[in-house]
């Protein structure tokens, strides 16, 4: 009797000993914000690029009256990160943009332009957004070269499509000037209408 008991006391604290030594479970449900941000939340950062047709016209000094549309094409990548909640510093680097008129004549420019903006969080997929723009841009017409700046401004939506992409839809003013060995030539006029795709880190 003394000795089934002790063989029991023994079996009951191998049992214990071996409970709490036993490990945790796995967490199954991480944290997802622990490891990814969502997009315009500080730190994030949104990579991508647009591309769009433009109505474009010239405005001559001193009334003389403004020129036919002009077809353009633009492709401008961008970069931006988010400092605080809503508001991005944006950058499009080296944009390419292609000018196409009525005589057969085409043009290739490169623009440089800081875009600073602020997206609304509707908290759905939907992030409507107003953006600054203001940079330089430069075009080779046969021998001579003609640099300016640009202005303007951008409103759209952005569509959260993934969790981590989202699709640009967007309206854009923008105003180019241009000179060259001080000869300066008529004001851009562009109205931008542009679709693109960027991914937020």
């Amino acid at each position: 009797m003394k000795t089934n008991l002790i063989m029991l006391l023994l079996l009951l604290s191998g049992f214990a000993v071996k409970s709490q030594t036993a490990p945790a479970p796995a967490n199954t449900n991480p944290n997802p914000s622990a490891t990814s941000k969502s997009f315009a939340s500080p730190g994030c950062v949104e990579l991508g690029g647009s591309f769009s047709f433009t109505s474009q016209s010239f405005t001559y000094p001193n009334g003389g009256g403004t020129s036919p549309a002009t077809t353009v094409m633009l492709f401008a990548p961008y970069v931006g990160y988010f400092p605080v909640k809503g508001f991005e510093l944006g950058l499009n680097p080296f944009s390419i943009e292609s000018i196409s008129n009525g005589s057969g004549g085409n043009t290739t420019s490169l623009l440089f332009i800081f875009a600073p903006s602020y997206n609304f969080n509707t908290h759905s997929i939907v992030y409507p957004f107003i953006e600054g723009n203001i940079g330089y841009n430069s075009k080779s017409i046969g021998t001579s070269t003609e640099t300016g700046a640009c202005f303007g401004a951008r409103a759209g939506v952005k569509l959260a499509i993934a969790t981590h992409a989202l699709v640009d839809l967007g309206v854009q003013y923008l105003v180019q000037n241009y000179s060259s060995d001080g000869i300066t030539y008529p004001t851009i006029n562009n109205l931008v209408i542009g679709i693109g795709f960027t991914v937020n880190l």
